[in-house]
């Protein structure tokens, strides 16, 4: 951006510097030229400054925009994985509750298995006996025993 600096001069004011300083007319010119060029280099370096500045703040917003998306990124992932650990423990959850389920109906199967066969080995022990006591009855019978 060239920055230019217009100066008018009146000739009264001229005229007054002229008289305080002593100088010619070209002098207090020329020296009020070398201000003006002095002062329009400092507006320069203040402009560079300026614009160096607007760009440090333009790039650290940009960075604050690329942190804010992340981190709302970073949010909405964390979220999704939340979600997704819970539904897998609710469906652990349903799968225990079945195999809790499953388990409660074998162990009922079981127990009356279990009781079938306590009768079954009873009546077996029952029966073996009734007839181990009719066959000594009969070897007591023959042997002539009674």
């Amino acid at each position: 951006m060239s920055t230019q600096l217009t100066l008018r001069i009146s000739d009264d004011l001229l005229a007054q510097a002229q008289e305080q300083a002593g100088d010619s007319r070209a002098e207090v010119l020329r020296r009020w030229v070398e201000m003006g060029a002095r002062a329009e280099e400092s507006v320069r370096n203040i402009q560079d400054q300026v614009d160096a500045l607007r760009r440090v703040v333009e790039e650290q917003q940009a960075l604050i925009e690329r942190q804010a998306e992340r981190q709302a990124q970073e949010a909405q992932d964390a979220k999704a994985r939340d979600d997704a650990l819970a539904r897998r423990v609710e469906e652990l959850m349903k799968g225990l509750k079945a195999q809790d389920q499953h388990a409660q109906i074998l162990k009922r199967e079981v127990s009356g298995l279990w009781r079938g066969l306590g009768a079954q080995l009873l009546s077996r022990r029952k029966r073996d006996n009734e007839a181990a006591q009719a066959e000594a009855q009969e070897l007591r019978e023959l042997a002539g025993l009674k």
